[in-house]
């Protein structure tokens, strides 16, 4: 053998191998994308209700969450507190001051979980507010909130509980003037442009969608379910984006997650959870915040 061609190719060799360990070193995989959920959990607050599996299928499937119809009772959200200790350390949440229609016997709060370390409240704003209402055209108005990921990408995040009544009118009546809900929100955060509104709308996406500007961004089967537990085509559940040229972080629409069988099966999740099924998307939040 030629021994300097032999050192040269062995030298070339261990080039390629220090090459290919500090490139393995210094790469870093994208984070995870942050899993934003919303569910109607119905009336929760009253008996029955199964609270470990709620707070474990929030563990498991969301690292935040939009949670509504949390019943007041007795001036407190004691479903809401028996969620948060059912959840881990790592969990926190908050919700609205006042529930809505706040003198009415059959009043909710909109409230917000979120798994520290994959979102928090924007810095000294740790609260959900609702947007104005002075001419009283919600039952519940929307109420929104500011949050960030670790990445710095922050967002306002809003729950919305539409009135509901067997004449579709009267829903869509009041759902006309979300888009203004979403308008007060963005001129209390002026410097924001990310807005996710998250919701029972009580419509199917072909009623809701000529009722506002906003952008429809969910798709697949129903997101209620009947008394047994057999699954609905109406997908009421739903998520608004004020834009998504600027919100480019979410890549794929929100749809909801079947959860029935981790619950015990259909019959069991109605029963003991809720007659909707969570929705959930995922926001990609890789890239440096735009707004």
């Amino acid at each position: 053998m030629n021994a300097p061609l032999f050192r040269r190719c062995w030298g070339f060799s261990l080039l390629l191998f220090a090459l290919c360990c500090e490139s393995a070193e210094s790469f870093e995989p994208d984070p995870e994308p942050l899993r934003l959920c919303s569910w109607n959990l119905e009336r929760l607050g009253s008996s029955g209700k199964d609270f470990r599996t709620i707070a474990a299928l929030l563990d498991e499937h969301c690292d935040g969450a939009v949670l509504l119809e949390v019943l007041r009772e007795n001036d407190g959200a004691p479903g809401f507190d028996q969620v948060l200790e059912e959840l881990s350390d790592d969990w926190l949440g908050v919700r609205t001051e006042e529930p809505r229609p706040e003198r009415a016997s059959y009043a909710e709060y909109v409230a917000v979980v979120w798994r520290q370390g994959s979102l928090e409240p924007c810095p000294g704003d740790a609260e959900l507010s609702y947007a104005p209402d002075p001419d009283d055209r919600f039952q519940r108005e929307p109420a929104f909130g500011c949050f960030q990921t670790p990445t710095g990408f922050d967002f306002l995040l809003g729950g919305y509980h539409a009135e509901w009544d067997e004449d579709m009118s009267v829903i869509e009546e009041e759902v006309r003037f979300l888009d203004e809900a979403v308008r007060e929100a963005r001129r209390a955060w002026p410097d924001e442009d990310d807005v996710l509104l998250f919701g029972d709308f009580n419509l199917i996406p072909e009623r809701l969608a000529p009722l506002t500007h906003l952008t429809l961004f969910a798709k697949g089967e129903g997101s209620t379910l009947s008394a047994s537990g057999a699954r609905s085509r109406n997908l009421y559940d739903n998520l608004l984006v004020a834009s998504l040229s600027d919100t480019p972080e979410l890549v794929d629409p929100a749809e909801p997650l079947d959860l029935r069988d981790e619950a015990g099966g259909p019959s069991d999740y109605v029963r003991l959870v809720s007659d909707h099924l969570p929705l959930r998307v995922l926001l990609h939040a890789t890239l440096p915040d735009d707004d």
